[in-house]
């Protein structure tokens, strides 16, 4: 490779805690499932501190999969960011292109929101 040229092959990676899980080939094998229901009417419900074991295993979060069975809004990392809207028709939504250390999501559905996220 010429001088100023790179080569990227970025591949994400989560960031574990505390030192990860790795087989023998340093292969990361960590990864976070969570499942629960927002009530209906909740703004900005906080999946860090409201969802049982949320961001323990995996700390920073770069690939992420929501599938609800209703109609949500999310937003990552801070209430102050965009509101992405996640609906029951759509499937898996899924992204690997951002750090991700907390969701909120806000549910006016009409009922409660089962939710389910998958975090490596």
């Amino acid at each position: 490779m010429a001088r100023g040229q790179y080569d990227f092959k970025y591949v994400p990676q989560a960031v574990l805690n505390p030192e990860g899980f790795w087989n023998s080939a340093g292969v990361n094998t960590a990864y976070s499932n969570l499942e629960f229901s927002v009530p209906d009417v909740t703004t900005h419900y906080n999946v860090s501190t409201s969802v049982a074991g949320a961001f323990d295993i995996i700390t920073i979060a770069r690939a992420v999969n929501i599938r609800t069975d209703a109609t949500i809004t999310v937003k990552f990392n801070s209430t102050a960011n965009d509101a992405i809207t996640i609906t029951s028709t759509e499937g898996t939504f899924r992204f690997d292109t951002l750090e991700v250390t907390n969701i909120f999501i806000t549910n006016n559905s009409g009922g409660a929101a089962n939710v389910k996220i998958f975090l490596t």
